[in-house]
């Protein structure tokens, strides 16, 4: 079985498999073991921290259980090595956190005809789904188009509560185990809010128009088309960027800072200066004076990119900065 990333959710996914005796397991992970990860992803220690994911996932999972095969694979899954790399494998486990990878998944499989587990995280809620290419609908049934780059948050710039990674990574090994043993798993999607505890189920279909399982284009023409395509959509939307090297200069001329974080973010930290604190998700441009530059931040200028876009767009004159907090952080050491 490979499992495409050793973080939040390849961690216990891994961990239960190989308990379980899962006899070969292969874990993909080009990152390196950070200091910010042991909150979440509990195959590694302080001791790791600048190792290999892959490789420590592997020693510490041959350490858990001497009688399987465990192989750590120090790469990112890419066009090129996708479809050498899933080949071998009887199921694939979607742990990674960004829209390029989970596609580039889906496409590989189809194109061999591979099980695969998709799962992914956003704060307090998470998707989990069984994609049977040829049962039933692939990952671009439901969801067709990729969004742009930086369209949606990852894990490090959003944030992520530990134990739903935890809830999600033990699901998703549940329904392996049960693929594994001819199990009947009915194609949905489960829906989990971890605020409430609860799971919703919604019924996967195949969609008739779906580029990859229905109408057949091939994985790299498929590929090849959207990175084209993607590249074309950044150069028209590009958003101008403040560094933080120009930001006190920018901030002694009048320039205002509007800080799209939440509250709990703004109270552990800010950035001194004339500033207007309004969340991502209660942007409301109306209450912003159009004759003012903005230098809008977040955490790490995620969130604060698509405000700057929604500002220029309407006509506002506005820069994100680069890096956001994270960076103008390192500046104070």
């Amino acid at each position: 079985m490979l499992c495409i990333g050793a973080g939040g959710v390849g961690s216990p996914v891994l961990t239960y498999l190989a308990a379980a005796g899962v006899g070969h397991l292969c874990v993909m992970d080009a990152d390196i073991v950070d200091t910010s990860n042991l909150q979440r992803q509990i195959l590694f220690t302080e001791y790791d921290i600048g190792q290999s994911k892959a490789i420590a996932a592997q020693k510490r999972l041959q350490a858990q259980n001497s009688m399987i095969q465990v192989q750590g694979i120090s790469q990112n899954l890419t066009m090129d090595n996708a479809l050498e790399c899933i080949w071998p494998f009887d199921l694939v486990i979607d742990g990674s956190d960004n829209f390029k990878t989970r596609f580039l998944v889906n496409d590989a499989c189809v194109e061999l005809g591979k099980p695969f587990i998709s799962a992914s995280i956003f704060q307090f809620s998470a998707q989990l789904a069984l994609f049977e290419p040829g049962a039933h609908s692939c990952y671009r049934c439901l969801f067709p188009e990729k969004p742009g780059p930086n369209a949606v948050p990852n894990c490090a710039e959003a944030g992520v509560f530990g134990a739903v990674t935890g809830m999600v990574g033990t699901m998703a090994c549940s329904l392996a185990l049960n693929y594994l043993l001819d199990e009947r798993i009915e194609p949905v999607l489960y829906q989990i809010d971890a605020k409430r505890l609860s799971v919703r189920q919604v019924a996967l279909r195949r969609n008739a128009k779906c580029s990859a399982c229905q109408q057949g284009i091939a994985f790299p023409q498929l590929i090849a088309q959207e990175e084209q395509e993607s590249t074309t959509i950044d150069d028209v939307s590009e958003v101008s960027e403040c560094n933080i090297s120009e930001l006190d200069g920018k901030l002694s001329t009048g320039a205002v800072l509007l800080d799209v974080r939440e509250p709990w973010e703004r109270a552990l930290i800010q950035i001194p200066g004339v500033t207007i604190h309004m969340p991502l998700g209660q942007l409301d441009i109306n209450q912003l004076d159009i004759s003012q530059h903005y230098i809008v931040y977040c955490k790490a200028g995620v969130r604060s990119y698509h405000a700057a876009k929604a500002l220029c767009q309407a006509g506002f004159s506005a820069e994100n900065l680069t890096g956001g907090v994270d960076v103008w952080q390192v500046g104070l050491v």
